[in-house]
């Protein structure tokens, strides 16, 4: 489900069909209205009922943060909590960082001072150096799973390089991230499938 507060309008999907309407926030009450929906018929979507029931009796709400993610709450009016939705916030990683290290190996900045990556989180695309080609690709972050982030449709430039070896351990090791996690005050931590560290990152603050 999403909420657009720039048109007081959400849209949304049961697991079968799409949803849309309008909602209006006062304090915690919500209310959802003028909702339409699409009409598949969907033997195999076992929660679009009680999705349906929830957006039609919402009438109060609260969020929750834990960590990175957001929990709302739909309750009824007599409080009875209907239904709770998870958002996963990157907006963390969002910003330009130096790379402090690839697979446990620290950078010498000295030597590699442009060995950095730019993250657009509203755009889900990755920008960076490999401290001689510049590379560019796309993001995808999985709602489905916390701390889920991968690079894909990855591209470089294709100058001669003097250490080919730094660069394709980065690159390759860009290919295997698979979650993300903020690792201190100006730091993060790119993680494979396994939850092995394998690229730190430090803020570079502008």
């Amino acid at each position: 489900i999403t909420f657009d507060s720039a048109t007081s309008r959400f849209y949304g999907s049961n697991g079968c069909n799409t949803l849309n309407g309008d909602y209006a926030v006062n304090g915690n009450q919500l209310t959802l209205s003028n909702v339409i929906s699409t009409q598949r018929y969907c033997p195999d979507a076992e929660y679009e009922l009680q999705i349906n029931n929830a957006i039609n009796n919402v009438r109060t709400f609260r969020i929750t943060n834990i960590g990175n993610e957001s929990y709302m709450t739909f309750m009824s009016g007599s409080g009875k909590t209907l239904m709770v939705i998870r958002k996963h916030n990157m907006d963390y990683i969002n910003g330009l960082w130096q790379i402090y290290d690839i697979n446990g190996k620290v950078v010498d900045q000295s030597e590699y001072p442009d060995l950095q990556v730019t993250f657009d989180v509203p755009e889900l695309r990755i920008h960076g150096n490999t401290g001689c080609n510049v590379f560019n690709g796309n993001m995808i972050i999985d709602p489905d799973k916390t701390d889920a982030m991968q690079f894909v449709n990855m591209a470089t430039s294709l100058r001669a390089c003097p250490n080919q070896a730094l660069e394709t351990e980065l690159l390759l090791a860009l290919e295997s991230v698979d979650r993300a996690r903020p690792y201190g005050p100006d730091a993060v931590e790119l993680m494979d499938q396994n939850g092995k560290p394998i690229i730190t990152l430090h803020r570079i603050k502008q």
